[in-house]
């Protein structure tokens, strides 16, 4: 199991690492008392179909790529997708949710760890030719340059994991997800899309500073959490 972490130089500042860690390697010493509150989905838990997708807002539309599991393209049969604006935060999340029905995982039809010879080739082209003609759409009635689609910050990507959707922003540095209940309605779902995606653009500090895990959970961190000495 892996996870974000943070730690205490001996300068008494606390440091978020980067990336996920695995908790292999660490011993549970204390659980703050609001750990219900602090992380209340089954994130680690696997799920059947594994699904993604990339959602875009531009100035005239959102569009959403649906990724192929287990492959480096998207699905074969509905890589692209697009709604014009205005759109409700409803309609934006029912959007979400119908996109991410349209993603497909390909790690079944591995044999041995690989696939047979082709298998990859012919999912790409696939891919290639059904966004084709989606992407001249785009072209005609937003003005959206076919080659430069997710050449833009406002983008955001989207897992749908066991029990939650994870958002994941377009910035370098990790540990800013969100995390928003399957169970969430379409319009408080298309709502945290839209916080993400409206996240000014700022240095990194400023940004973990803000929007980071660490600084969500040291609020409801014990002082004999935050000032243990190890």
């Amino acid at each position: 199991m892996s996870a974000w972490i943070a730690y205490k130089r001996k300068n008494g500042k606390w440091y978020e690492y980067g990336w996920p860690v695995n908790l292999n390697k660490y011993e549970l010493v204390s659980r703050p008392k609001d750990t219900a509150i602090l992380n209340p989905f089954e994130a680690w838990q696997n799920v059947p179909q594994a699904r993604r997708i990339t959602l875009v807002r531009s100035k005239k539309c959102f569009y959403s790529y649906q990724w192929a599991t287990g492959t480096s393209t998207t699905d074969p049969d509905t890589p692209l997708m697009y709604q014009a604006l205005p759109m409700s935060a409803a309609d934006l999340g029912a959007y979400i949710r119908l996109a991410l029905s349209k993603t497909s995982d390909h790690r079944s039809q591995r044999i041995d760890g690989k696939y047979s010879e082709g298998y990859l080739r012919e999912i790409t082209i696939r891919s290639n030719e059904s966004a084709a003609p989606i992407k001249e759409e785009l072209s005609t009635k937003f003005k959206l340059e076919p080659t430069k689609l997710l050449s833009t910050r406002s983008q955001i990507s989207i897992d749908q994991l066991f029990d939650c959707y994870e958002l994941h922003p377009s910035v370098q540095y990790g540990g800013s997800d969100m995390f928003v209940s399957i169970n969430e309605s379409d319009e408080n779902f298309g709502k945290a899309a839209l916080e993400m995606l409206d996240r000014p653009y700022m240095a990194e500090k400023k940004y973990c500073e803000k929007y980071s895990y660490l600084s969500h959970v040291m609020p409801h961190l014990e002082k004999s959490i935050i000032d243990a000495e190890f």
